[in-house]
C-alpha cells in the first residue's frame, strides 16, 4: 500500500516546498514535514465569542433583575394600598354617621370613601373585578379568607368587619406553598 502525500487527499493543505522555506516559521531549512494550513479569511475571534456570550449571559441576568424589581415594587403598591383600607376603615369606625358591627367597625367599605377612587390591588389586574368581598358570616375568629387566591372575577380584597381585618388577594401561583408565601408577604 502506497501512501499519498497530505496535500493530494486534503484541499488547501499545501507543502513546504509548494510555499518556499520563509512561509511556514522563518527557519530556512525546515524539514518539509512541516504543513502549512489554508485559514480561511472569515476567522472568528476567539474574544469576539466570548465577549458575545458574557453579553448575552448579562443581558438575560439584568432582565430578570428588572422584572424581580417591579414585582416587589408590584407588592408593595399592594402593601400600600392595603394600609390605606385599613386606615380608612378605622378613621370611619371612629366617626358617627356610619353603620358598624357589635365590634365596633364599619360593616362596609365604601369606595368613595377615597379620594381619586378606591385603592386597587396591584397585583390583580383585569376590569369587571369587583373591588371588596365582604365577609358575612360575623366571626370574629376569622382573620383570613377561605381562599387566598383570586380566581376570575372575584374581589381583589376581603374584609371582616367582625375584626375589621383587610386582606389583599393574590394571583394563583405554580404551586400552592407559593400562593400562600405570596399572600403572607402582601398581607404582612
Amino acid at each position: 500500500m502506497t501512501v499519498r502525500p497530505i496535500q493530494d487527499r486534503v484541499p488547501g493543505i499545501l507543502a513546504r516546498s509548494e510555499v518556499g522555506s520563509n512561509d511556514l516559521d522563518g527557519r530556512d531549512g525546515a524539514d518539509t514535514r512541516y504543513l502549512k494550513l489554508w485559514r480561511c479569511p472569515m476567522r472568528v475571534n476567539p474574544w469576539i465569542l466570548t465577549l458575545l456570550g458574557c453579553s448575552v449571559i448579562l443581558l438575560a441576568a439584568w432582565t430578570r433583575f428588572d422584572s424581580m424589581q417591579k414585582f416587589e415594587q408590584t407588592v408593595a403598591s399592594t402593601n400600600t394600598a392595603l394600609l390605606r383600607i385599613e386606615s380608612e376603615i378605622r378613621l370611619r369606625s371612629a366617626l358617627d354617621g356610619y353603620q358598624t358591627s357589635r365590634e365596633g367597625f364599619v360593616v362596609m367599605v365604601e369606595s368613595d370613601w377615597f379620594e381619586g377612587g378606591p385603592p386597587q390591588n396591584a397585583l390583580l389586574k383585569g376590569p369587571n373585578r369587583p373591588w371588596i368581598e365582604v365577609d358575612r358570616t360575623g366571626n370574629r375568629s376569622i382573620k383570613n379568607p377561605q381562599t387566598p387566591s383570586a380566581t376570575g372575577t372575584s374581589a381583589g380584597w376581603w374584609y371582616n368587619p367582625a375584626n375589621g381585618i383587610v386582606r389583599a388577594k393574590v394571583p394563583a401561583q405554580a404551586t400552592n406553598l407559593a400562593t400562600l408565601e405570596l399572600y403572607e408577604r402582601v398581607n404582612r
